[in-house]
C-alpha cells in the first residue's frame, strides 16, 4: 500500500471520527475505535477491507447501564463455550451456543461464539450461513463480517489487516470489551491471544479476556502463562471448577502430577466431567490405578452428552484390566463398541485380554471380524494383522520406525509408541520374556504419555499398559513423573 493511499484512509478515518464526536456516542458504542487499524506494509489488504475497518467496525454490546438481567450470565456461558470448542469441539457445545444466540441476538458475542462453533462441528458453509442470517439483524454487522472474511476470504485469499490504536477518548474498560470481542472475530490464534493481551492490560479486572488469554496461552503451549492467568481468574472471584480444571491440565501436561492433584485438596468432590477425569489422569500416570478407577467411573455418572459416553467407557477399561479384572474389562469394551458403533484400539485389548483368560476361541472370533471391517483404521488394521501373526512383532515395530523416520508427526510418534506395545503383548504371549522386556521398555523411552493430537491430556493407553507390565513382570518402568516443559 503506497503512502498516498494511507493518507487518504487515515483523513477518512478522521473524518468518521469527528462524525462520532458530533452525535456524542458514548464510550460503550465507540470503544472499538480505537482497537482498529495499524496496517502492515507488508501485507497485502484490499482498500475495500480497510475502508470497512477505517469507517467503524462495531456497534458494540459490553456490559451498557439498563442492560438485560442475565446479560453478564449469559456473556460467561458464551466465553466458556468459545474457550472448550476452541480446546475440542463438540455437539453439545454447538447446541448450547445455539440456544443463547437465539436468545440474545442482540448480542454479538452471541453470533460470534454460535458461528465459532458451527464453524468447528459442522465447517465453515453451515458457519457462513449463520453469519448471513445474522447480518441481517444484527447491531453489529461490521464486527460479524470480520470473521465472515476469515471464513470465506474474498478473491487471491486476501484478508483485512486489524491491529491496535490508541484513542484516549475511550475509556480502558470499553476498548478491553473490544479487543475481547475482536478475538471471538478472528480464527487466528496468535491475533486473538494479541488482542486479549491488550484487553487484560487496559482492565485487568476484564474475566472474560483473561479466561480467554487463559485458553490461548493453553493452546499456545505456554503453559505456565495458562497456570498464572487461571490463577487471576480465582482471585478475581472465578473460583470454580473450569479454572481449578485448566491449571490441573497445564500440571498433567507439565508432567507435574503430584501437583495436578493437590490443586483440589481440601476441595469437596466436584462434579465435573472434565476435572474429575484430569485428576483421574493424574493418579493413573502416578500408578494409583484404584483412586483413578474411582473418579472415572464418577465422571461417567455426571455425562451428559450421550456421544461422550462411549469413550469414559473405552479409558476406564484398561484401568480395570490393569487392577486384575479382566472379565469386567472385556464386559466395558463390549459396551464401548455397543454405545460407540466401533472396537477402535479397545477390541484390540479386548483380544489381548481374551486370549491371556484363554478364551482363544472368542479371541479369534473378535480378531477376525475387527480384520475384516472394511471400516477399520488402516494402521489399527496392522496391528491386528500382527496379533493374527500374518506379520511378526519386528516387522510391525519396523513399519512404525520408518513411517516416523521418514515423517516425524505426531501421529506417527503415537504409532510407534503402540507399534513397541502391542509387539511386546505378542511376545509375552509367545513366552519371549527378554524380548518382551525391550519392547515395553522401547515404548516407554517414547514418552507418549498423552495423545499428542489433543490440546487437552488425553493418557496414552499403550504407554500406561507398557509401564504396568514392565511393574508386573519385575521390571524398571522408570520414573512416574517428567520435567515441566517451561
Amino acid at each position: 500500500m503506497d503512502e498516498e493511499h494511507l493518507d487518504d484512509l487515515l483523513q477518512e478515518y478522521g473524518q468518521y471520527q469527528r462524525e462520532r464526536a458530533r452525535r456524542s456516542i458514548g464510550d460503550a458504542e465507540g470503544a472499538a475505535l480505537q482497537v482498529l487499524w495499524r496496517m502492515s506494509k507488508r501485507a497485502a489488504i484490499p482498500a475495500g477491507a480497510v475502508i470497512l475497518i477505517a469507517f467503524g467496525i462495531f456497534e458494540l454490546w459490553p456490559s451498557k447501564p439498563g442492560a438485560p438481567a442475565g446479560m453478564h450470565e449469559a456473556r460467561a456461558e458464551l466465553a466458556e463455550i468459545a474457550n472448550q470448542s476452541d480446546m475440542r469441539p463438540r455437539c453439545d457445545l454447538r447446541r448450547r451456543a445455539d440456544d443463547l444466540y437465539e436468545k440474545h441476538r442482540d448480542m454479538p458475542d452471541a453470533a460470534l461464539v454460535a458461528a465459532r462453533v458451527t464453524y468447528a462441528c459442522a465447517g465453515p458453509q453451515a458457519a457462513i450461513e449463520l453469519l448471513n442470517v445474522a447480518l441481517e439483524k444484527s447491531a453489529s454487522p461490521k464486527l460479524l463480517r470480520l470473521l465472515l472474511n476469515e471464513m470465506r476470504p474474498p478473491p487471491g485469499g486476501q484478508r483485512s489487516g486489524v491491529e491496535l490504536v490508541d484513542f484516549r477518548d475511550i475509556s480502558p474498560e470499553g476498548r478491553a470489551d473490544a479487543c475481547y470481542l475482536l478475538s471471538l472475530a478472528t480464527l487466528d490464534d496468535a491475533r486473538a491471544l494479541d488482542y486479549v493481551a491488550e484487553a487484560v492490560a487496559l482492565d485487568p479486572t476484564n474475566t472474560l479476556a483473561w479466561s480467554r488469554l487463559a485458553y490461548l496461552y493453553f493452546g499456545s503451549n505456554r503453559l505456565d502463562d495458562a497456570y498464572a492467568a487461571a490463577e487471576k481468574l480465582v482471585k478475581l472471584g472465578q473460583d470454580n471448577d473450569e479454572w481449578r480444571n485448566l491449571r490441573v491440565m497445564v500440571r498433567l501436561r507439565q508432567g507435574r502430577f503430584d501437583e495436578a492433584i493437590r490443586i483440589c485438596q481440601n476441595m469437596p468432590m466436584s462434579d465435573d466431567v472434565d476435572l474429575c477425569s484430569n485428576l483421574g489422569h493424574a493418579y493413573l500416570q502416578l500408578g494409583r490405578c484404584d483412586q483413578a478407577l474411582a473418579l472415572y467411573e464418577k465422571a461417567l455418572t455426571f455425562v451428559s452428552n450421550p456421544g461422550d459416553q462411549p469413550w469414559h467407557l473405552y479409558r476406564i477399561a484398561p484401568v480395570l484390566w490393569m487392577l486384575g479384572k479382566p472379565d469386567q474389562a472385556i464386559q466395558t469394551c463390549n459396551d464401548f463398541q455397543r454405545l460407540g458403533g466401533h472396537w477402535y484400539y479397545a477390541g484390540v485389548r479386548a483380544i489381548l485380554m481374551l486370549r491371556e483368560l484363554g478364551r482363544d476361541d472368542d479371541a479369534t472370533k473378535l480378531l477376525g471380524e475387527m480384520i475384516a471391517d472394511p471400516g477399520t483404521d488402516p494402521w489399527l488394521h496392522t496391528i491386528l494383522t500382527c496379533l493374527a501373526g500374518t506379520i511378526t512383532p519386528d516387522e510391525l515395530v519396523k513399519s512404525a520406525a520408518d513411517a516416523w523416520a521418514a515423517s516425524p508427526e505426531p501421529s506417527n510418534k503415537e504409532h510407534l509408541c503402540e507399534a513397541y506395545y502391542y509387539a511386546g503383548e505378542v511376545c509375552l504371549l509367545h513366552g519371549e520374556r527378554e524380548k518382551t522386556e525391550q519392547l515395553f521398555r522401547k515404548c516407554v523411552e517414547t514418552d507418549v504419555r498423552f495423545d499428542l493430537d489433543d490440546p487437552a491430556f488425553v493418557p496414552m493407553n499403550e504407554y500406561v499398559l507398557a509401564r504396568w507390565r514392565l511393574d508386573q513382570l519385575g521390571m524398571d518402568s522408570g520414573p512416574t513423573s517428567q520435567p515441566a516443559d517451561q
